[in-house]
């Protein structure tokens, strides 16, 4: 019995305790390392799209702020243009409204002093055949239509109205 003790304590010796608990611990932390790594992967994976997809995010704002940069230049262009447009147009109302104030001036003027010209006393010219007989007076008619031209008359010389072509020279 003895020596089957013996034979027993020295096959213990012969098989060593400590590789049971070590090769799982080690086990353990090769797994752990390798999960720390693909983990590490991972998140380096899923940063990089992220960076990507913040670079392009970027670039298409940059783009559309571009796009909207030259809409709005274009529009301020055409805002410019517009407004000169604009004062083009506000320039030619004022004169057409000046032409028609003065072509009612220059109308009304004219109106009067045809006014002043059938009031005055005509002189009645006289017209001699060639056999030397005095014919009748003759008169123009008074146009009844407002389509028809007023007759055409010579102009007359005004000196009180300061129409005198002399009046300066002396």
């Amino acid at each position: 019995m003895r020596l089957e003790a013996q034979v027993r304590l020295s096959e213990r010796r012969a098989h060593p305790r400590w590789p049971l608990a070590v090769v799982p611990v080690l086990v353990l932390a090769v797994l752990g390392a390798a999960g720390v790594g693909w983990h590490g992967q991972r998140l380096a994976e899923q940063r990089a799209v992220e960076r990507a997809d913040a670079e392009q995010a970027a670039a298409s704002a940059s783009d559309a702020i571009e796009r909207v940069s030259e809409k709005l230049d274009q529009l301020e262009a055409d805002q410019d243009r517009l407004q000169q447009d604009r004062a083009a147009l506000e320039a030619q109302v004022a004169a057409a409204k000046d032409d028609e104030a003065t072509k009612a001036e220059k109308l009304e003027a004219l109106d009067a002093s045809i006014a002043t010209n059938e009031k005055e006393p005509r002189t009645a010219r006289r017209r001699t055949s060639r056999r030397g007989k005095q014919g009748t007076t003759r008169r123009s008619k008074p146009a009844t239509d407002k389509d028809a031209k007023p007759p055409r008359r010579t102009p007359r010389l005004e000196f009180d109205n300061g129409n005198d072509p002399l009046a300066g020279a002396r």
